[in-house]
């Protein structure tokens, strides 16, 4: 159970098909719990007809996952001619004789792949929040300008932000987005400035008035022929 929660975690972030995830799925699921006790290989003899069935995948696809996984260093083969093992169920189950696949590489790396999948795991996090502050600021970007240029600049950017894998690149597009936000903003405050007032810093003189300003006022309100209210 060990085994199989560290890789279902660490599968993810491997690089590997998603038929070499699959195929190494079925390869510990087809091991038996006294097979990770140290005691014995854990070894898989299945034939490529039985996991070809299993899989639904030719024995050619078959042979290509098996070295992808090899060359990712998670299974070595073991012994040569037709796969198949051999138990001694008086001794626990344990493999006296076998030809297949041995996954101890995956259990010697443990360790390294939990701690791949954690640092991997927080820089999701880091990853994932970047997105969301990219998005926000292109909304405010699209909010502030409609020329063609520019909108399709800030798209452009959303999606470099979105296919990004590294952290280095999701925050240099949010640098940018966040660059272009600031110019927008301003050149919209320096049109509202000349709009409101274009001349006056330059040839209207201020306008202050002179006499004080009363704000009592007294009207009369005719309500009936022979009542006038004074307010």
């Amino acid at each position: 159970s060990k085994v199989w929660a560290v890789w279902s975690e660490a599968s993810y972030f491997l690089g590997l098909s998603d038929k070499a995830v699959l195929y190494l799925n079925y390869l510990i699921s087809a091991t038996d719990q006294a097979d990770w006790s140290g005691q014995w290989l854990p070894i898989v003899g299945k034939s490529n007809r039985d996991l070809g069935e299993i899989l639904n995948l030719g024995v050619t696809q078959l042979k290509a996952v098996a070295r992808e996984l090899i060359e990712a260093g998670l299974i070595l083969p073991h012994g040569e001619g037709r796969r198949f093992v051999r138990r001694d169920f008086r001794d626990g189950g344990r493999i006296t004789h076998a030809v297949g696949f041995d996954l101890s590489p995956l259990a010697i790396r443990l360790d390294e792949l939990k701690s791949i999948s954690t640092g991997r795991q927080s820089q999701e996090r880091i990853l994932k929040r970047l997105r969301r502050d990219a998005r926000y600021e292109a909304d405010e970007c699209l909010s502030l300008t409609d020329d063609a240029q520019t909108v399709r600049q800030i798209r452009d950017l959303v999606l470099e932000a979105k296919d990004g894998r590294t952290v280095d690149g999701v925050q240099a597009a949010l640098s940018r987005l966040q660059v272009i936000r600031l110019d927008l903003e301003d050149q919209l405050a320096c049109e509202y400035a000349e709009d409101s007032d274009p001349i006056r810093a330059v040839s209207r003189p201020s306008i202050i008035p002179t006499t004080p300003i009363s704000l009592e006022k007294t009207v009369t309100i005719k309500q009936r022929p022979d009542r006038a209210t004074h307010i």
